[in-house]
């Protein structure tokens, strides 16, 4: 993948996490995606200190969302966080408004996706 990957996007649902690179990509970003969160915290090692944004998504099957949040902050320390999930923002267990830059609401569409992304990053 390239070196200069701007967002990553830890999202177990694949054609979710293809939609949102090609999303990001129209925005002008560089994404890259991986599958779970083992594997974004290997790419968090890499990618990190260039990372703008991290896509979490709250119901990953191998790590709780709790567990990553910190991770995430200390991995990539200038990226803002946003967390996706199915359920309502208040509905999140383990997690605070305070955890979070944004929240993204699945279902998603573009303008959604833009918004949140350009309130996050302003």
């Amino acid at each position: 993948m390239a070196a200069n990957v701007d967002v990553l996007i830890i999202e177990d649902e694949p054609l979710l996490a293809v939609l949102l690179v090609k999303m990001l990509k129209r925005m002008g970003f560089t994404a890259e995606f991986v599958l779970c969160g083992a594997d974004g915290l290997i790419a968090l090692s890499r990618l990190g200190a260039g990372l703008k944004l991290v896509i979490l998504d709250y119901g990953l099957p191998d790590f709780s969302c709790s567990d990553l949040v910190p991770q995430c902050r200390s991995l990539a320390p200038n990226a803002r966080l946003v967390i996706t999930s199915g359920l309502p923002q208040t509905l999140l267990e383990g997690i605070t408004p305070e955890d979070m830059d944004g929240f993204l609401s699945k279902p998603f569409n573009f303008e959604k996706v833009k918004k949140t992304i350009e309130d996050v990053l302003r």
